[in-house]
Order: C-alpha cells, then sequence, then structure tokens
C-alpha cells in the first residue's frame, strides 16, 4: 500500500516541497553540510477508549532537516541574509530576523546584564536554530531520529551529503553549525479503512 501510484507520487510532491523550504538557505556564509529525508508509514493506531477505532489502514508523513556549518561562526551576516531574502515568513517590523541580530548586538545580556533567551527563527513552516556559544546557552544537537525510521510499516531515509558526515565535523571545521527543520504537520497520504 506505501508504494501504490497514489502513494508515490503523494511522497514525490512532499520530497519537492519539503526541497522547496530548503533551497533559500543556500546563502553566503552557509556550507551544506548534509541534509536528511525522513519518510515513513505505519498501519492503525491501537484502538483507545477516547479516540476509538483508528479510520485510517495507513498515514505517511515526512520530515526534512539541513545541517550547515557557518563559515567563521558569522551567524549575523547569515541572519541578515535570511532576511533580505525573507526566507522565514515573518511580520515586516520586529522580524525575528532582527531580533536575533539584536541579540548578538547586545551580547547576548539585556541592559540590566540578564541573559537574553536563545535566539531562533520560526515561522510554523520552517525552524532555525544555530549554537548560541557566547554565552554558552544552546547548542545543535547530533540527529537523534532513527534513519530509517523503525517500527514502521514502510521506512526510507535519504542522505544528500555535502561539507560534513556530522554536526561534530561540521563544529570542528566552521565553528558555528546550523540546522534548518522542515515542518510538515501533516501527513502526505492517508488511506481509509473500508468500511
Amino acid at each position: 500500500m506505501a508504494v501504490a501510484p497514489e502513494a508515490v507520487k503523494a511522497r514525490a510532491e512532499r520530497r519537492a516541497s519539503i526541497d522547496e523550504r530548503l533551497a533559500p538557505f543556500n546563502v553566503r556564509g552557509l556550507t551544506h553540510g548534509f541534509t536528511v529525508i525522513s519518510d515513513s508509514c505505519s498501519g492503525p493506531r491501537p484502538y483507545t477508549f477516547e479516540d476509538g477505532r483508528d479510520p485510517w489502514l495507513l498515514t505517511c508523513q515526512m520530515s526534512g532537516t539541513s545541517v550547515y556549518g557557518v563559515k567563521g561562526g558569522r551567524i549575523v551576516d547569515v541572519l541578515r541574509q535570511i532576511e533580505t531574502a525573507k526566507i522565514i515568513d515573518d511580520k515586516p517590523a520586529g522580524s525575528q530576523a532582527n531580533v536575533a541580530i539584536d541579540y548578538y548586538v547586545k551580547r547576548g545580556r539585556t541592559d540590566e546584564s540578564t541573559l537574553l533567551p536563545a535566539p531562533g527563527l520560526d515561522d510554523g513552516r520552517v525552524v532555525v536554530g544555530w549554537d548560541v556559544t557566547r554565552p554558552l546557552i544552546s547548542q545543535v544537537e547530533a540527529l537523534s531520529a532513527t534513519c530509517p525510521p523503525s517500527g514502521v510499516a514502510f521506512g526510507q531515509c535519504s542522505v544528500d551529503a555535502g561539507a560534513g558526515a556530522s554536526v561534530a565535523e561540521l563544529r570542528r571545521r566552521f565553528g558555528m553549525v546550523l540546522r534548518v527543520r522542515v515542518v510538515t504537520g501533516t501527513s502526505y497520504y492517508r488511506l481509509p479503512r473500508h468500511r
């Protein structure tokens, strides 16, 4: 069922959508390390008292994550390019990228010298995070998801390698790592149970 023509077509469309959201991050100052696309289809969830019987015989989901090295740790330059290119859908005034840039201008502290929260970008479709090292309050973690996914009816994973094979290797080489996650939120293919 997961390799039926309808599922294959829906899978290709979701992959194209993820690739389209990741493509704009090819900006000056970022070196592509690797991209992981994880695809899984699972059977019906067990019957529960609250939800009853799952109406779907098969549900397929896909996620995409790209990891980059930030050349020379110049994250402010990268953030300015993201803001200029309007890669993250945002409000025109007080954009998330400008707030993140301001974090670095203020050296991560408020006027009262308390730590500001770690900056990040999130428009509901794309989530961007990076190593915040001065002061160290967050780091991009190694991808922990099993690839390909385990415990599902159908699972596959593709890794597009660039300049690095791991988060640690990119951090050693560039000093800073940036991660872009595409949040799809919905299944790309569902097959209903026969009634």
